[in-house]
């Protein structure tokens, strides 16, 4: 898939929506004080967990709460930092905020 987009970026445009498959990595949000970092996992993502040996059923382009992703993951992020070094460790990149 990666040679394909590859491909496709070097002979033609392509939509500003479509950089999210090129880039892949995750994306975050904090919505305020009182509300849970939201994640964000694109298909490299899942792709990545899958190997790690993960067989959850996350959803590519699906906003999760830091802590439905506690859950899913086994893991123990009290904040959006340690949840992005946690995921860090696991090998996905971050692309950023949104929203």
């Amino acid at each position: 898939m990666a040679d394909e987009m590859k491909k496709k970026l070097e002979n033609e445009e392509i939509e500003l929506d479509a950089l999210e498959d090129v880039n892949g990595g995750y994306t975050t949000r904090d919505p305020g004080i009182f509300w849970q970092t939201r994640v964000i996992f694109y298909p490299e993502d899942i792709e990545k967990l899958r190997k790690l040996g993960y067989t959850v059923d996350i959803s590519p382009r699906k906003e999760y709460t830091r802590g439905e992703v506690n859950q899913l993951l086994g893991i123990n992020a009290s904040n959006q930092r340690e949840l992005m070094d946690v995921l860090g460790g696991m090998g996905l990149s971050f692309q950023g905020n949104h929203g």
